[in-house]
């Protein structure tokens, strides 16, 4: 049974807060991570299969290198306002409505990529998908930190970060094949498989409580929570640990983006965008290009043979410690 009666424990965000908290690690948790991790590992193939395709389109469309670096920057434009756009949009609109709308919009995109007739229709397909693909991991991330125990949320963002890594490197070894056999539409294809996900995401994974609580939905986070909890308990026959009887009050002070800047958010804040820009021109910039390079610099015929070079890079300079550059 339920250590306590569903009408015994006060409904109020502090309560649905210390439900979420003492949550197991379960199959249904692993789960969720599972489905939401699917969407983060095809927002990985998404942002990079332009650096796998960009060899055969070079020629095919004769774009020149002032071109190539506008196509692979207009994703990463769209990505920024999607980031910030759908971010306001979930904490609005809900965590995991906006996050479909994401999902979906990569998907879609990507199709539209795929019957991409020219440049100009391939640089503007990628700046929609981007908004997409910008907004997609923070959402994510977002949504399963409110799934998770404060102790593991630190372990759940890592896992997390290392299935984008995963996607990033499958994106190199799938093209190795694709390209040069099915043609470089088949990337753009592969990559639509979130469409489909978007379509059933909303049956496999419900909305926030923690989010439902804080906009005042008091029931209907009960109710979600009351599902998952039958779930992981096998309906009651292994009993979750108590409720803690001093849950603290939920402070909430209305904050503003000039709070980033301020006080001991400063430094803060300075340093994650430093280390996010170093290792993001390095690593991104790096990747995004090489397939190019390789092909319009030192003249490797083969598609497959700069995948396989771009790849091998990748993987060299992720292996690398931080001493050792």
């Amino acid at each position: 049974m339920l250590d306590q009666p569903a009408a015994a424990v006060p409904l109020t965000e502090e309560t649905i807060s210390a439900r979420v908290e003492r949550l197991p690690v379960s199959a249904w948790y692993r789960r969720m991570m599972m489905i939401v991790g699917t969407a983060g590992f095809f927002d990985a193939f998404d942002a990079l299969t332009i650096a796998f395709v960009l060899p055969v389109l070079i020629g095919m469309w004769q774009i020149n290198p002032g071109e190539v670096g506008a196509l692979i920057s207009i994703g990463y434009v769209g990505q920024l306002i999607g980031a910030i756009g759908f971010s306001w949009a979930a904490e609005t609109y809900g965590r995991q409505r906006v996050l479909r709308w994401t999902i979906a919009i990569i998907g879609l995109l990507s199709i539209a990529c795929a019957s991409a007739w020219s440049y100009q229709s391939l640089f503007w397909f990628r700046f929609i998908q981007g908004l997409g693909l910008g907004a997609e991991v923070p959402i994510a991330a977002t949504y399963m930190n409110e799934f998770t125990r404060a102790e593991l949320r630190g372990r759940l963002v890592v896992l997390f970060q290392s299935i984008f890594a995963f996607g990033v490197m499958v994106t190199a070894l799938v093209s190795i094949w694709v390209v040069p056999h099915l043609g470089w539409h088949w990337m753009f294809i592969i990559g639509a498989f979130p469409a489909v996900l978007a379509m059933w995401l909303r049956r496999l994974v419900p909305e926030s409580p923690r989010w439902l609580a804080a906009r005042g939905r008091l029931r209907e986070a009960d109710a979600t929570l009351g599902k998952i909890e039958a779930i992981v308990t096998a309906d009651g026959t292994k009993p979750l640990p108590p409720l803690p009887t001093n849950i603290p009050k939920i402070v909430k002070n209305k904050a503003s983006w000039l709070d980033l800047f301020r006080g001991e958010y400063l430094r803060r804040t300075l340093s994650a965008w430093g280390m996010a820009f170093a290792t993001s021109i390095v690593g991104y910039g790096l990747l995004a290009w090489l397939p190019t390079i390789y092909r319009t610099i030192y003249h490797l015929r083969s598609i497959r043979t700069c995948a396989t070079a771009s790849s091998a890079t990748w993987l060299d300079f992720s292996a690398r410690s931080p001493a050792s550059f």
